[in-house]
């Protein structure tokens, strides 16, 4: 496994993301079956010990972001997505806990509707999250290259000394793992050991960056007149040395 075992991390935002999206359908489900008993002015419960259970809610609120802030903060810190989704089954909590306290202060004040009306734009918006980790999960898992690293590492290389350009760059992610391979064009009068220097250089500035937590890099120079004509249209034609003493002999 040449690659590392990073698509493992990968796969396991699918699961993630589909219980995100389960769960925002049975909060809108049943976000939308309160606020039909509301419209029809059916018999809703009896609420007892308002304040005691919204010291409770606020309790519960706070605990699930505290876990998601701490959460996310290691996903982020060790590039790590399905740990990032994982977050954001706490902020779900969160978002309930919080959709609890506004139903509560809504039965006090007397607005009844306020609570399943709250649950159905929070339960579309975890779906949307859901649907986002699903999508960047088979992005990845199809090695798309990554538009973030892309950029960064882009960035990166035309601040190196002596690289005139790039050529087929390939930047994916495989969980908490970028993978890189670049074509560096490098100018033909260069001798064989200033090239190495110059590759040298490229691989330390990638991986001493903190933000490309960087498991493959490859690095291979090009001569850059080489790729120029080629853009322009030109066609090498190799003579070879043989034909060619045989027209002088003639």
């Amino acid at each position: 496994y040449p690659m590392g075992f990073g698509k493992l991390d990968t796969l396991g935002m699918f699961p993630v993301s589909a219980l995100l999206m389960f769960g925002s359908f049975h909060i809108v489900k049943s976000s939308m079956s309160k606020l039909s008993m509301v419209a029809t002015s059916a018999s809703v419960m009896t609420m007892h010990m308002p304040y005691l259970a919204m010291a409770v809610v606020i309790i519960s609120l706070c605990v699930k972001e505290w876990l998601y802030r701490i959460t996310v903060k290691a996903g982020k810190e060790y590039n790590s997505n399905v740990t990032i989704a994982n977050a954001w089954h706490h902020r779900t909590d969160a978002y309930s806990s919080f959709i609890a306290l506004l139903g509560i202060v809504g039965y006090n004040v007397g607005w009844t509707s306020l609570d399943p009306f709250c649950g159905i734009v929070v339960g579309a918006y975890l779906f949307k999250i859901g649907v986002d980790f699903f999508k960047m999960g088979l992005e990845q898992l199809l090695d798309k290259n990554s538009p973030t690293h892309y950029a960064l590492v882009t960035k990166l290389l035309s601040e190196c000394d002596g690289i005139n350009g790039t050529n087929e760059l390939i930047v994916t992610q495989s969980g908490q793992y970028i993978h890189v391979n670049v074509e560096v064009k490098v100018q033909e009068h260069l001798q064989m050991t200033e090239v190495q220097q110059l590759l040298d250089d490229v691989k330390t500035k990638l991986y001493s960056c903190d933000a490309l937590n960087i498991q493959h890099l490859a690095v291979i120079p090009v001569v850059s007149h080489v790729y120029d004509q080629e853009e322009c249209g030109y066609e090498h034609t190799h003579e070879n040395p043989n034909k060619t003493a045989d027209k002088n002999v003639e």
